[in-house]
């Protein structure tokens, strides 16, 4: 469609070219005579009508083959708007139906724990007394309860 629009404008803007009255080579008429101020200003006088035999007149061949050529190109233009579009065919796409994997899980041993009551030997340990100081003090071995692995 945008190629139709196209040609149609060029077409119009030949004919227009072709078409157009050619300026005289020589005029017939003096050159206008300058403005004259503080003349009180009359009306013109109405002259009967004369033809000249002006220039432009003679161009109706060029206008005609102007309308020829603008004709064909506007025609040419509307023809190939008119153009059905070309069907184009696409095959079907294949699908390829992917393979299924099957992963087996992984097993992670988790560690077997146990709450067991455990000795503690007996030890010396620092302390601070009432007084802010560090003093060394004799702690005597204990069982305490702790979190143990088992091996199974």
């Amino acid at each position: 469609m945008k190629k139709a629009i196209i040609l149609i404008l060029i077409g119009t803007f030949a004919m227009n070219m072709m078409a157009a009255p050619h300026k005289p080579k020589h005029s017939h008429r003096p050159p206008p005579a300058p403005p004259r101020h503080h003349v009180p200003h009359h009306p013109p006088k109405h002259h009967a009508p004369k033809h000249h035999d002006h220039h432009h007149h003679k161009s109706g061949g060029a206008a005609v083959a102007a309308g020829i050529i603008g004709g064909a190109i506007v025609g040419a233009a509307i023809a190939e708007s008119l153009k059905p579009d070309p069907v184009v065919v696409t095959p079907a796409p294949v699908v390829v139906p992917q393979p299924v994997v099957v992963q087996q899980p992984v097993v992670v041993a988790q560690p077997v724990t146990q709450v067991q009551n455990v000795w503690v030997e007996g030890r010396y340990v620092h302390r601070r007394d009432a007084h802010g100081r560090m003093v060394r003090v004799w702690e005597p071995g204990h069982y305490e309860q702790r979190t143990v692995v088992v091996t199974p």
